[in-house]
């Protein structure tokens, strides 16, 4: 099968760069599966069908990305801190550098969900448990308009 010999001989390229250690350090280092497929002289879907097929592979691609995403978030400090040092700073300037920090929030978020993506809180509401609350509340609060007897006699006078 011709396509198995071309997938060794890309999985022997690979390990010829350095195998796992280098698609982590090349991913992590903000490289993409596109360029690492041209060094490899392969397709991008055809090398990505590879890494992920191969659980080692998969486990550095996963945590290229997660180092990835600690580099961004450094860069759009970076990036902030630049502007702040800048003498002649216009309206384009901020712009472009919230659109760039943009992405790699966004290019974050993606890559490393567990600590970059927003938190979504939970909320509950059960509607008999307010109803029921709420009824109680007005009881608590209703005054007690009901006659009592000594108040009737005494207001009966035949004097």
């Amino acid at each position: 099968m011709a396509g198995r010999k071309f997938r060794r001989m890309v999985m022997k390229h690979l390990e010829d760069l350095g195998g796992t250690d280098y698609v982590l350090d090349y991913i992590g280092d903000g490289g993409t599966v596109k360029a690492l497929s041209e060094k490899t002289n392969c397709s991008r879907s055809f090398l990505s069908r590879v890494l992920n097929g191969t659980p080692e592979y998969r486990a550095a691609l996963d945590e290229g990305r997660r180092i990835l995403a600690d580099k961004m978030a450094d860069d759009s400090l970076a990036m902030v801190d630049d502007l702040a040092g800048k003498e002649d700073l216009t309206s384009q300037d901020v712009q472009l550098a919230k659109e760039r920090i943009s992405v790699r929030k966004w290019m974050s978020a993606l890559n490393h969900p567990d600590r970059f993506a927003p938190k979504k809180e939970e909320v509950t509401i059960n509607i008999g448990q307010l109803h029921l609350g709420a009824l109680k509340k007005i009881k608590a609060e209703m005054l007690d308009v009901t006659p009592v007897a000594e108040a009737i006699e005494g207001n009966t006078s035949d004097e």
